[in-house]
């Protein structure tokens, strides 16, 4: 009798052959119950198909990148094995992806040290795809494989790979097959946390769960180390420390993609940290031709500055003391309760390509911070604000303790609707052209509190000249305009490259390669857009991706 049959019988003689998971039974049902880490693609081909069929991929598979990737010699035998093998099956490899695991595929880490894997793929041609594996085995694995009917296992150099009806198994080790739930009860779908976490985040491509302790693995500071850590994350800071778990999802579109995540707060956080959560309003953005970009920030500036003893390390207050003192000089009054105190929560930012044609090069972009006063504010308070922008463009005039340099020379102009434009330039020398990245900065001041400070002149005057959008501030979100981006990046090429090939130690070759490769990337898509915001006690992020539309 031959010897495979055999090893079968004695298998099937021993009860080594565990239970056959039911057709269509969901893969995480076979998950055990305390996995730390679970993703799954419930729908693998028909996310692929999805994927193929937007306006990205059809750039990509005719770009550089892809152009590069094709030379790659390991793509290249990726390519040639996988063909091997699908011929091998009698199949192509397009329709051997389907057939391996078109019918979901599910990936576990197990808390055990060292920590154990499981992937679990469900095919829709079992058959096709064990004769793949027995054909990848033939000259790629060494060992012995039990194929036949319900249960078929192969020994790997690194763990083992099995068979059950229409569904594959591989482990790290031959343990962690053991360890699969034997139920829907005992597995990780029933866990509380899981299934919150699954119901938080919506998208139907992919799906990442972690338990708290895997968010963990790193310590985590009682409270952030640093002011900017502070400011961008201290209730990310305080989820992180006492989450159960942490949820992401991902959702492909023929316009772009979404990635959702979220993790619970703590119960008190919207109180606890206060000065990051103000009630929802709405925001004024100027809606500039050559907008690259907004980023808003919804913070109580003068509750958080005040209080920062709450949300950051001893240590960053310690070091935020100077720039207190500092501050509160150039004003003239306290800078955390008499002039932070009075800033409405809405901290604006906005990027433009530079209309400023002698001062600043038109390849790099120009920036401008805008903040709104209360009101009842004190009436001296704009004259602060004057006071200290004069005290720092003298700081500026000051090159080494001297007045020598250059000078940026102070102007003021009062528009017709009332508002207070302060300027400064530099004072420009006959038969001199002026530096090529010169600022021409800017302070403007309206009679309703809304006040601007720009890098450029021209830009704060597009900025008060432009149509005005109002938009819902729920949270922080960032808007990224690609499209103007894209030729701000390629203009300066030589000076970016020239900075990346001092990282690579001076490898000019592959600074471009890089370059290059960024510049692909961007030619994909036209815009990215991130929020963050507290929603029903959940701390909610989403990333939305916009592809470039057709030629």
């Amino acid at each position: 009798m031959p010897l495979r049959p055999l090893l079968l019988v004695a298998c099937l003689l021993a009860g080594a052959s565990p239970a056959v998971p039911a057709q269509g039974q969901p893969l995480t049902e076979l998950v055990p119950a305390d996995a730390v880490l679970v993703a799954e693609i419930p729908d693998p081909a028909g996310s692929f198909e999805r994927l193929r069929a937007g306006e990205s991929w059809r750039r990509f598979h005719v770009g550089p990148l892809a152009a590069e990737l094709k030379k790659r010699p390991e793509f290249l035998m990726a390519l040639g094995a996988l063909g091997m093998v699908a011929n091998s099956a009698g199949t192509t490899p397009e329709r051997l992806l389907a057939d391996a695991a078109g019918g979901g595929a599910a990936f576990a880490v197990l808390p055990t040290e060292p920590p154990q894997t499981l992937l679990l793929l469900r095919a829709l041609d079992p058959d096709v795809a064990q004769d793949a594996l027995e054909a990848v085995a033939s000259f790629a694995v060494s060992g012995m494989s039990f194929p036949d009917g319900d249960r078929w296992r192969l020994p790997m150099p690194q763990g083992v790979l099995e068979r059950r009806g229409d569904l594959f198994l591989a482990a790290s080790v031959e343990a962690a097959l053991d360890r699969l739930a034997e139920s829907a009860a005992g597995s990780i779908a029933a866990d509380t946390r899981y299934r919150e976490g699954r119901k938080a985040v919506r998208g139907s491509d992919a799906f990442v769960w972690l338990a708290g302790d895997a968010l963990r693995t790193n310590p985590i500071p009682e409270k952030p180390e640093d002011e900017g850590g502070s400011f961008l994350a201290a209730p990310l800071n305080e989820a992180l420390r006492h989450a159960e778990w942490g949820a992401a999802a991902l959702e492909l579109r023929a316009g772009g993609l979404a990635l959702r995540a979220a993790l619970p707060a703590p119960e008190q956080v919207a109180e606890t940290h206060a000065p990051f959560f103000p009630e929802a309003r709405r925001v004024r953005l100027p809606r500039l031709k050559d907008r690259l970009g907004v980023l808003v920030f919804a913070r109580d500036l003068g509750s958080w500055w005040t209080a920062r003893h709450l949300y950051m390390s001893e240590k960053a207050v310690a070091n935020s003391v100077e720039g207190d003192s500092g501050a509160s000089t150039l004003f003239g009054r306290d800078y955390g309760t008499e002039v932070l105190k009075w800033l409405e929560p809405e901290l604006r930012f906005v990027f433009a390509r530079n209309p400023d044609p002698v001062k600043v090069s038109l390849e790099y972009p120009a920036g401008a911070v805008g903040v709104r006063l209360k009101k009842g504010h004190p009436e001296d308070l704009p004259a602060a604000f004057t006071n200290a922008w004069i005290g720092l463009l003298t700081i500026l005039n000051f090159e080494g303790g001297s007045m020598s340099g250059d000078m940026l020379l102070q102007d003021l102009e009062a528009l017709p609707n009332g508002t207070k434009l302060y300027f400064a330039r530099y004072r420009a020398k006959e038969g001199i052209a002026p530096p090529k990245h010169q600022l021409s900065p800017a302070l403007s001041l309206s009679p309703e509190g809304e006040i601007w400070i720009s890098s450029s002149t021209p830009l704060l005057r597009a900025i008060l000249a432009a149509p005005v959008e109002e938009v819902d501030l729920r949270g922080d979100f960032l808007e990224l305009e690609l499209e103007g981006g894209r030729p701000i990046a390629a203009a300066d090429r030589e000076t970016i490259v020239a900075q990346r090939a001092l990282q690579e130690g001076g490898d000019v070759a592959a600074a471009a390669a890089w370059f290059d490769r960024i510049m692909a990337g961007l030619e994909l898509y036209d815009g990215v857009r991130l929020d963050q915001r507290l929603d029903g006690g959940l701390l909610r992020y989403e990333l939305e991706v916009t592809a470039r539309g057709p030629q």
